[in-house]
């Protein structure tokens, strides 16, 4: 562990995953800026606001760590923090599941958004609106179809990779693949699941950064 003093109003991102709402973390500092991916903003939008804007510490889950792996090269912040990152959701997850993802929230957007956060091991229910089922679906879309070129993940900042040991949606290969070619990257592995709390991910990115996130 790193010797920090608790540094304030710093400029802090939180990209969050697939359907991850921000009542799944509720305590998270009121000076970072929350991102839903398809459903706050747009891709493009997050994409600019990775590429526009210079954060002092950058934080995405799952869906919002490959968005960030996606923008890497462009990625302006000192620290990075991916949790749960994938170069192809699809090359671990059958895209069979993803599919039927997506016919079930045409069906029974509910029930599909309450299996999704049990295999999460998501324990709050967040809420969510009948608007947002056509933006979620857009972002299953999204990841059936995105790959990212591993020669393209490259940049100046530093990284940490945080992966769950028990996560039933994004396999560790994935990660371990992500770090072979972020060769300087710090990996952490944690025993938990896909949903990792917030007060564990704040006290790893402290003792790196001496930055608080909530």
């Amino acid at each position: 562990m790193l010797a920090h003093s608790v540094s304030t109003a710093r400029k802090i991102l939180f990209i969050s995953g697939w359907a991850g709402y921000p009542e799944l973390f509720p305590r998270l500092s009121s000076s970072a800026l929350f991102i839903h991916p398809f459903v706050s903003h747009t891709h493009k939008s997050v994409r600019n606001l990775l590429t526009g804007k210079k954060w002092d510490v950058l934080i995405g889950w799952s869906l919002g760590a490959h968005i960030c792996l996606e923008a890497l090269p462009e990625v302006k912040a000192d620290f990075i923090c991916l949790i749960a990152p994938f170069l192809s959701f699809t090359r671990y997850t059958p895209a069979s599941r993803l599919r039927s993802m997506h016919l079930g929230l045409e069906r029974d957007p509910e029930n599909t958004l309450h299996w999704f956060w049990q295999r999460c091991a998501v324990r709050t229910v967040p809420s969510s609106t009948p608007s947002d089922v056509k933006k979620l679906a857009q972002g299953l879309r999204y990841l059936l179809n995105s790959n990212i070129d591993p020669l393209n993940i490259t940049g100046g900042s530093r990284v940490m990779l945080i992966h769950g040991r028990k996560d039933r949606i994004v396999p560790e290969q994935a990660v371990i693949e992500v770090r072979r070619n972020l060769s300087r990257s710090l990996f952490v592995s944690l025993p938990a699941e896909h949903f990792i709390s917030l007060e564990k991910i704040d006290k790893k990115v402290y003792d790196q950064t001496g930055t608080k996130i909530i």
